[in-house]
């Protein structure tokens, strides 16, 4: 329905399909360039509009925001397709190329610095409450070892594991075994594995060995 909505404007857009929000909840979001008066008017009779289209039923959340100043479809391309690869990833696109795909991604690659952006971290502090909740909506009612769960986390590119897990007190030199999983999870979160995940918030490589 939305690529019929931009064939019948002749407008260029693209949508997909992702995980977003503390949550990871699905949702779509979607980028259309038109000319609408940068107004909270023009914001009300677009959205209207849209979901008069579109035949959007009540209750469904929907929220129009015009670009920021210096911002251009460019960048929301790259970022409709930060899921790509994952299961539930869909792109729909009308009007635009593969150049120009390419070069969204290229321009968010450029803006999003930081590996945990769009992720939940996974804290000291909100460390039971973090897993709980992972396990409850994903594996309840069976029982699941803690650091599974957490490989399962840092597999799905939706948590990421907050750096002070990898951090020494003052004064004391960081270990580098812990530093090397933390940074290899940020490399690769699809590559995770159990040896990371024990050494990075365990610290299992200085157990005895008879405990391990």
């Amino acid at each position: 329905m939305f690529k019929t909505y931009l064939a019948a404007h002749d407008m260029k857009g693209a949508a997909s399909l992702e995980r977003g929000g503390k949550k990871g909840i699905l949702r779509i979001q979607a980028v259309v360039e038109c000319t609408v008066p940068c107004t909270a008017e023009g914001e009300t009779a677009s959205r209207a509009h849209f979901k008069s289209f579109c035949d959007i039923t009540a209750g469904a959340k929907l929220t129009f925001k015009p670009f920021a100043a210096g911002q251009t479809i460019s960048h929301m391309l790259g970022y409709l397709q930060k899921d790509e690869g994952q299961e539930h990833y869909r792109l729909v696109t009308y009007n635009v190329t593969i150049a120009e795909l390419q070069e969204g991604k290229e321009h968010y690659n450029d803006i999003n610095c930081n590996y945990g952006t769009g992720k939940v971290k996974i804290t000291k502090r909100g460390f039971v409450d973090r897993i709980w909740a992972f396990w409850k909506a994903d594996f309840s009612p069976f029982i699941v070892p803690q650091d599974v769960l957490l490989l399962f986390m840092c597999r799905s590119d939706q948590y990421s594991p907050c750096s002070t897990w990898c951090t020494s007190a003052p004064g004391r030199p960081l270990d580098s075994q812990v530093c090397c999983a933390m940074m290899m999870i940020a490399y690769r979160p699809m590559d995770t594995t159990l040896a990371q995940v024990r050494n990075l918030f365990w610290g299992w490589q200085l157990l005895p060995a008879a405990l391990k």
